[in-house]
């Protein structure tokens, strides 16, 4: 190899945008999985017969972004509900 071919291979690679911070198994079948994009976390539920986005938009974690996100759990309507 020569030129702009050996270059390109040892190229650095763009940092990573999406990963799995956690996973819980909820049965034999369904798992949590709390996965963040961009800094901003989605707690999502899959192996059932459907996937579920259970929270969307959790922030960075940290003591305050706990707080903020368990008080909009209790603000929130249940799932299947929309808030007017």
């Amino acid at each position: 190899m020569r030129g702009p071919a050996l270059t390109t291979l040892f190229k650095q690679k763009p940092a990573k945008r999406i990963d799995i911070v956690e996973q819980v198994a909820v049965d034999a079948k369904r798992k949590l999985l709390l996965v963040r994009r961009d800094d901003v976390e989605h707690l999502v539920m899959t192996g059932g017969p459907v996937d579920i986005v259970i929270e969307t938009g959790i922030g960075a974690a940290n003591a305050e972004t706990h707080t903020t996100a368990a008080a909009h759990r209790r603000t929130s309507p249940p799932l299947g509900l929309v808030a007017e």
